[in-house]
C-alpha cells in the first residue's frame, strides 16, 4: 500500500504492542542504519518471545510539522542480532588501531614541542584519513590514465583483484586503469583471465578457464569489471582467490591488485599456504594499492617468495601534505584552533575535528557522559570524529547538518518505511557508525565499558540480556537510549558488571577446534611428534587441541575386560599392558608440551583406553553386560571412534568442531616441513563449522574438507590416482600377471609378501578405465578431472540406463568430487552428534559408513536434503596411502567385500531410482526441468525418508520403540530384496568397464572379474576355486551359471534376470545376511544412544583427559 492511498483514508493508528525497545527521538544516522537492518512489522508483528524482538521508534517531530509522527514497529531478528555481535567484534581491532595511531601520533606531536619546536612550525600530517570530494572524480579517471600499473608480463596472465581496503575505495580508478590495460596489453596475450570477489566476499572468476582476448571477451572483461563492488562487509578470502589462479595448468603468470592481507588474518599461514599451493612457481607479481607500511611489505614478502615483482601506487588524496603543531593537536583536542586560520581555510577532516569540540553532539547537553563526548576532552573521540566529515547541507535544525544517503522516510508522517527502500545504500552509511561505537559506549559509560577496547569485544560475544529475555539488539539502541534520556532498566545494568571478568579468554586458554585422530602403535608416537604440529595448533589466529588416541587392537579388547572386572570389583588392579600403554602415552605427552609456562591446555594429548575407564564403566552400568559387550566389543576400523564419539559429545556446548583426520593425512611427506594444507583445512572447516550453526535453517550437518582429487595432466600415474580420493583405485587395476604374482598367498592360502614395483603399478593403471570406474570426466580449462554429469534425455528409464554406465561411483556409491571424507577434518553438528551413534558394532568393515553413508542418513532422518553439499571452493589435503602390497589378495578377499557392504548401504539408505542425483550440488546439475522435478521427488515435504533403512530409523525414533518380530521380518526381506538390486547394478556397471590390451590381450580389472564371478579363470587367480585355504570371498559376486545368463539375455540393466541370494557367492551371501543383521541391530543401538549420551556427559568437565579444560584451574570467582 503507497503513502498516497494511506494518506487518502486518513491517519491510520498503529497497533500497541508491547515492545522489548521502546526509543524516542533517534538521530538520523542511527536511525537510518537501524531501519536499514530491520524487518518492519505493521499489520503482523512477529511474536517477540520466538525468533524477534520489537523495537517501537518514535521520529523527532519537525519544526513546523502539522501531524506528529507516529511511532514505527519494527521486528528485530535474532539473527540480525547475531550478525550485527560479530560485526561489532570485527570492528574492535580497527577501533583500536585507530586509537593507537592517534595516541603515537600525539605523543610524536608532544615530543616535537619538548624538544624545541614551536607552535607554528609546520611538522608532516600523520592523520591516516583521506578525503575526497565528488568534484575530484575526474581527476581521479584522468591520473587513471597515466598507466600507473605498468605492463603485463607473461602470455597467459590470470588478474586477481582484491576489492577490499583502499583498493576498493579507489575501485573506480583501478577499473578505469585496468580497461586501459586491457586494450594496451592484454590484446597482445595468448589467453588471460580475470578474479575478483563477489559481493559476499568470496573470490569468482570471470571465465571458468583462461579465453584468448577476442573483441567480445574484452567487452566481456569490461562489463566484469564493471560490475565488481567494493569488498564483501566480512572482508575478502585472498587465499581463495589465489587458489584459482594457481589452479589452471596453463597460466604462466598471476597478478594481484590489493591493500593487503585483511586485518585480521595470519600473514605467515597465508603466505605459506600460497607458496604450498604455488607448486608449478608460477611468479605472482603484486600491485599494492594504498599499501600502509605493515601491508606492503607483507604484499612484498607474497611477490618475493613467488618470483614476482612488487608495484606501489598511491592515489595521492591525503588530505594535507603538512600543517602546523598547534593544528594537530587541535584536532586532538588538547588545544585549542588557533585564531590566526580560518575553519574555512582548513582541511575537511580538520573542520570535522573543529566542530567536534564546539558543536553539541546529542540532544541533552546536560548529561555529563554526552558533555564530555562532545567537548572533545577525549582524543579518541575527536580523533574517531575526525574521519566522518561530509559538506554542510543546511537545513532548519542541527540532524540536517548531513548528506543523507537516502530519502528520509520520516517525512511522511503516516509513511510505512519499506527496508527494501533502505538496505541498498545501508553499507556506506553504516561504517562509520559502527567504527564510533565503541568509543560512544566507553565516552558514555567509561565505569561499566572499562577502558580497554577488549571490553567491547567481550562485550559484542556475550550476548547481553535485557528485560524479557531479550538478546542485545545492538551497541547503538544502547547508545540511543542513554542520549535520549531513558533510564536504563537496572536490571539490565546490573548484568554488565563484571562482563570482561567472565566472558574474557586469554590467549593462553584459546581453543577454537579439537582434532581426534586415531594412532594404532604408540611406538610410532616418536616420528609423529617430529612434525610441526605446535604450529598447527598454535601457530595461527586460531589455536586447537591435538588428542592422538593410540587403541592397539588387543589392549581394547583387555579394557573391556577389565570394565567388566570393576562392576564386579571396584578394586580390581589395572591390567599390566594397559598401565604400560598409558604410562607410555602420558610420559611422550609430557615431554611434547614443551611450552607449557605459555599455555594452560595441554596441546598435544596422547591418550589410551585407560584414560576413558570411568566413562566405558558408567556406560557399562547403564547398557548391561550383554548390550555393552555387544555395542562396543568389536575391533574393526571403526572401533576408535567411539572416543571420537566422546569427544563431540563432552564438547556440546563449548561451540567449536571435533576434527577427524586420518594420521597418514596428518602426517605425511607433504607435512614434514610444513602443516599448511592441514592448517587451511582446518580452519576452513571452523568457518564452515560456524557458518552452519549460525544458519537457522539447518538442524543437523556432517561437513569435511577433500582429499587431494585427480589432476587432469597425471591421469596415467598410479600415485595419483591412489592419493586422489577416498575410495581406492585397487579395484580399477587391471589383472596384470605381475599384479597377480603367486608369492601373495602362502600355500594354504594365508597372507604371503609381495610388493609390486612402480613400474608394475603403473602398467596396470589405465586412465580411461580409472575415470569409468570413479565416474569422471575432463572439463576444458579445469586442473582436476570432475565428476561426470547426469544424462539429459527426457525419458527418465532411458537417463538410468545411461548414467549407470557413465557416472560410476557416483550412481552407486560416493560421488568422489562431493561426498564427505572422514580422514580430511570430518564435523558433525549437535544434532547428529546426539542423535546418531557411530556405527561401530559389527565385525564388517563398511565402506563409508561414518563419512558418506553417515551424511545421507543424517539428510534422509532429519530431512534435511534441500542443504546444499559442499562447494568446490574446500581446502583439500593429502591422504598419502603408502605403495600397496599383495594387490591381488587384498583386493578381492578384503577391498572389494568392503567396498560392497557400502554400496549396498547406501541403497538402504535411498533406494529411490534418482537417488544419485542427490549426490551433487545443486549448482552441479543442469537448469533443467526435468532435475527440477526429479529434485522436488527426493525431497518430499513431508520429510519421509525413501530408504527402508532410514525409514526403520524415524519410525523406531518417533515410537522410542523397536520393531516387533513381524516388522522386524518385512523389514530385513526388503533389505535382501534392495540389496539384490543394487548388486545388479555393481554387476552392470563393473562388467561394462573397458578392458584395453596389455601385452596384446584384452585385460580386465579385479571390479570386473570379481563382479561376474570370473576371478578363477584369470590367468594367476586359478587357487581360488581349486585351493580350499583361500578365502571364498576372493571368487567374486556372482555364480558363473547366473553370469552366463545374463550375458545371454540381457542387452540394459533392465533386462536383466532376477537375482536372489542363491545366485551369489555363497560366502558373499553370508556376510550380506550379517549386514542385514547389523543394520536391525543399529536400531536398538539408535535407541540406547540417549542413555550413553548421559553417561558420557556424567563426568564433570576437565575430568576427562579429552575434555579441553583438563588440568585447567579456573580461580575462585572474586567477590564485590
Amino acid at each position: 500500500m503507497t503513502a498516497d492511498k494511506q494518506l487518502d483514508r486518513g491517519p491510520r493508528t498503529l497497533r500497541q504492542l508491547t515492545c522489548d525497545w521502546e526509543v524516542e527521538q533517534l538521530t538520523p544516522k542511527l536511525r537510518e542504519y537501524i531501519s536499514a537492518r530491520f524487518r518492519e512489522v505493521y499489520d503482523s508483528p512477529a511474536d517477540p518471545g520466538r525468533t524477534y524482538l520489537t523495537v517501537s521508534m518514535r521520529p523527532r517531530e519537525r519544526p513546523g510539522a502539522i501531524v506528529a509522527p507516529l511511532p514505527v514497529h519494527y521486528s528485530v531478528a535474532r539473527v540480525d542480532i547475531i550478525e550485527f555481535e560479530r560485526l561489532c567484534g570485527r570492528k574492535v581491532d580497527m577501533t583500536r588501531e585507530r586509537l593507537n595511531y592517534f595516541g603515537r601520533s600525539l605523543d610524536a606531536l608532544l615530543s616535537l614541542l619538548d624538544r624545541g619546536a614551536s607552535r607554528d612550525d609546520y611538522a608532516p600530517n600523520m592523520m591516516p584519513y583521506k578525503y575526497r570530494a565528488e568534484e575530484e572524480v575526474s581527476g581521479l579517471i584522468e591520473e587513471a590514465d597515466e598507466g600507473q600499473f605498468g605492463q603485463v608480463e607473461g602470455f597467459r596472465p590470470i588478474i586477481v583483484i582484491d576489492t577490499a581496503g583502499a583498493l576498493g575505495e579507489n575501485l573506480l580508478i583501478v577499473k578505469a586503469a585496468l580497461k586501459r590495460m586491457l586494450y594496451s596489453f592484454m590484446v597482445a596475450k595468448s589467453r588471460f583471465n580475470i578474479v575478483a570477489f563477489n559481493g559476499q566476499g568470496r573470490a569468482t572468476a570471470w571465465e571458468d578457464r583462461l579465453v584468448p582476448p577476442v573483441a567480445q571477451k574484452l567487452r566481456e572483461a569490461e562489463d566484469f569489471l564493471d560490475s565488481l563492488r567494493p569488498g564483501g562487509a566480512r572482508g575478502t578470502d585472498i587465499l581463495e582467490a589465489m587458489g584459482w589462479a594457481l589452479e589452471p595448468s596453463d597460466a604462466d603468470a598471476v597478478y594481484l591488485l590489493s591493500s593487503g592481507f585483511p586485518k585480521r588474518a595470519d600473514v605467515p599461514y597465508c603466505l605459506a599456504s600460497i607458496r604450498s599451493r604455488n607448486m608449478r612457481q608460477l611468479p605472482i607479481h603484486v600491485i599494492g594499492v594504498d599499501c600502509d607500511t605493515k601491508s606492503e611489505l607483507d604484499l612484498r614478502r607474497l611477490a618475493e617468495e613467488n618470483r614476482g615483482s612488487f608495484r606501489q601506487k598511491k592515489f595521492n588524496l591525503r588530505a594535507s601534505v603538512s600543517m602546523p603543531v598547534s593544528e594537530l593537536l587541535a584536532a586532538s583536542g588538547h588545544v585549542k584552533q588557533p585564531s590566526g586560520r580560518k575553519n574555512g581555510d582548513q582541511p575537511c577532516w580538520t573542520k570535522a575535528a573543529t566542530r567536534a569540540a564546539t558543536k553539541e553532539l546529542g540532544p541533552r547537553r546536560s548529561d555529563p557522559a554526552v558533555a564530555r563526548l562532545a567537548g572533545g576532552a577525549t582524543r579518541a573521540a575527536a580523533g574517531l570524529r575526525a574521519t566522518i566529515c561530509r559538506p554542510r547541507v543546511h537545513g532548519a535544525d542541527g540532524d540536517s547538518l548531513r548528506r543523507p544517503s537516502i530519502a528520509n522516510p520520516w517525512d511522511r508522517p503516516t509513511g510505512v518505511v519499506k527496508v527494501s527502500q533502505l538496505a541498498a545504500n545501508a553499507t556506506r552509511s553504516s561504517q562509520s557508525v559502527h567504527l564510533a561505537g565503541c568509543t560512544v559506549l566507553h565516552e558514555l559509560w567509561p565505569d561499566e565499558f572499562g577502558s580497554d577496547a577488549d571490553e567491547f569485544h567481550n562485550l559484542s560475544g556475550a550476548g547481553l540480556r535485557l528485560r524479557r529475555g531479550g538478546v542485545l539488539a545492538g551497541v547503538f539502541l544502547l547508545a540511543a537510549w542513554r542520549l535520549t534520556g531513558k533510564d536504563v532498566p537496572k536490571t539490565t545494568t546490573a548484568s554488565w558488571g563484571g562482563l570482561s571478568a567472565r566472558f574474557a579468554v586469554p590467549p593462553s586458554q584459546q581453543c577454537d577446534f579439537f582434532i581426534f585422530t586415531h594412532v594404532g602403535n604408540a611406538a610410532q608416537l616418536d616420528t609423529y611428534l617430529a612434525y610441526p604440529l605446535e604450529d598447527l595448533l598454535v601457530g595461527g589466529f586460531r589455536k586447537g587441541v591435538m588428542v592422538m588416541y593410540v587403541m592397539p587392537k588387543k589392549e581394547w579388547a583387555v579394557m573391556l575386560k577389565y570394565v567388566e572386572d570393576l562392576v564386579a570389583n571396584e578394586a580390581a588392579p589395572e591390567p599390566k599392558e594397559l598401565q604400560v600403554l598409558n604410562q607410555t602415552c602420558h610420559e611422550k605427552m609430557e615431554r611434547a608440551d614443551t611450552d607449557a609456562a605459555t599455555h594452560d591446555l595441554h596441546r598435544i594429548r596422547m591418550l589410551s583406553p585407560l584414560d576413558f575407564r570411568d566413562t566405558l564403566l558408567s556406560i557399562r552400568y547403564r547398557l548391561g553386560p550383554l548390550n555393552f559387550q555387544q555395542w562396543l566389543g568389536h575391533t574393526t576400523y571403526d572401533a576408535p571412534k567411539l572416543v571420537d564419539a566422546i569427544m563431540r559429545v563432552r564438547a556440546l556446548g563449548n561451540g567449536f568442531p571435533v576434527f577427524r583426520f586420518d594420521i597418514d593425512v596428518i602426517c605425511n611427506a607433504y607435512t614434514k616441513d610444513s602443516m599448511a594444507s592441514i592448517k587451511e583445512a582446518v580452519y576452513r572447516g571452523v568457518e564452515d563449522y560456524k557458518a552452519s550453526i549460525d544458519d537457522p535453517m539447518v538442524q543437523s550437518f556432517v561437513l569435511s574438507q577433500q582429499y587431494a582429487a585427480m589432476p587432469a595432466s597425471d591421469k596415467s600415474e598410479f600415485n595419483s590416482w591412489n592419493e586422489a580420493f577416498s575410495t581406492r583405485a585397487n579395484p580399477a587395476l587391471l589383472a596384470t600377471p605381475a599384479l597377480c604374482n603367486a608369492t601373495q598367498w602362502k600355500a594354504d592360502g594365508s597372507w604371503g609378501k609381495f610388493l609390486p614395483s612402480p613400474g608394475e603399478l603403473t602398467a596396470a593403471t589405465h586412465a580411461n578405465v580409472l575415470m569409468a570406474f570413479y565416474g569422471l570426466q575432463e572439463v576444458p580449462g579445469h586442473p582436476r578431472l570432475q565428476a561426470a554429469q547426469p544424462s539429459t534425455s527426457a525419458s527418465a528409464a532411458a537417463r538410468r540406463e545411461e548414467d549407470i554406465l557413465k557416472l560410476g561411483n557416483t550412481f552407486v556409491g560416493a560421488n568422489p568430487m562431493r561426498a564427505i571424507i572422514s580422514g580430511a577434518a570430518l564435523a558433525t553438528g549437535p544434532g547428529v552428534t546426539l542423535d546418531l551413534p557411530p556405527f561401530l558394532h559389527t565385525d564388517l568393515n563398511i565402506m563409508w559408513i561414518d563419512d558418506h553413508c553417515l551424511d545421507r542418513m543424517t539428510r534422509e532422518i532429519m530431512g534435511t536434503k534441500r542443504n546444499a553439499l559442499p562447494s568446490e571452493n574446500q581446502a583439500r589435503v593429502v591422504k598419502a596411502r603408502p605403495q600397496p602390497s599383495n594387490v591381488a589378495k587384498y583386493t578381492l578377499e578384503v577391498y572389494m567385500p568392503t567396498l560392497l557392504y557400502g554400496i549396498i548401504m547406501d541403497r538402504w539408505i535411498n533406494s529411490h531410482p534418482d537417488s544419485y542425483l542427490l549426490k551433487y550440488n545443486p549448482s552441479d546439475l543442469p537448469d533443467m526441468e526435468l532435475f527440477t522435478q526429479a529434485l522436488a521427488e527426493l525431497m518430499p515435504a513431508d520429510g519421509r525418508a525413501q530408504g527402508p533403512f532410514t525409514r526403520a530409523m524415524q519410525e523406531v525414533r518417533n515410537k522410542a520403540l523397536m520393531l516387533d518380530v513381524t516388522a522386524t521380518m518385512k523389514l530385513k526381506a526388503e533389505l535382501w530384496s534392495d540389496a539384490c538390486a543394487r548388486l545388479q547394478d555393481m554387476f552392470w556397471q563393473w562388467s561394462h568397464l573397458p578392458e584395453p590390451e596389455v601385452e596384446g590381450q584384452p585385460t580386465p580389472t579385479f571390479a570386473s572379474l570379481w563382479a561376474t564371478g570370473r576371478v578363477c579363470s584369470q590367468p594367476g587367480l586359478e587357487s581360488y576355486c581349486s585351493n580350499p585355504g583361500y578365502s571364498k570371498l576372493g571368487q567374486g559376486l556372482v555364480s558363473p551359471s547366473w553370469h552366463a545368463e545374463a550375458r545371454a539375455t540381457a542387452s540394459s540393466r533392465a533386462t536383466l534376470p532376477a537375482l536372489t541370494r542363491y545366485d551369489l557367492n555363497p560366502a558373499l551371501a553370508t556376510k550380506v545376511d550379517e549386514l542385514v543383521e547389523s543394520a536391525v541391530t543399529y536400531l536398538q543401538w539408535f535407541l540406547e544412544w540417549p542413555r550413553v549420551v548421559q553417561a558420557i556427559r556424567d563426568e564433570r568437565i576437565g575430568r576427562l583427559p579429552s575434555d579441553v579444560a583438563w588440568r585447567v584451574r579456573l580461580p575462585v570467582p572474586t567477590l564485590g
